[in-house]
């Protein structure tokens, strides 16, 4: 516990409030009412921008793999690349 904290300390307001926003939107989707919680397509969005953000985005996963986040922003990736028309 005491490293936690000591690590908190060292970490930037912005790195904090990032960390917060990822653990808060994993308990938005943690306290719906269904056996299995499914992160919907924007929320899939969101946590994969915050972990593109935070350089410690692994340590703030509790409902998720890190694998499934880096699966959400590849399968993003390749949206972006093949929904642009051809030039």
């Amino acid at each position: 516990m005491l490293d936690g904290f000591l690590a908190d300390v060292m970490r930037s307001r912005q790195e904090l409030l990032m960390g917060n926003a990822l653990l808060r939107q994993q308990l938005i989707v943690a306290s719906r009412k269904v056996k299995r919680q499914i992160f919907e397509a924007r929320e899939r969005g969101f946590v994969v921008l915050l972990a593109s953000l935070l350089p410690r985005w692994r340590n703030a996963l509790m409902l998720v793999k890190p694998d499934t986040v880096l699966r959400w922003h590849r399968q993003g990736f390749r949206l972006f690349c093949y929904a642009r028309p051809n030039r």
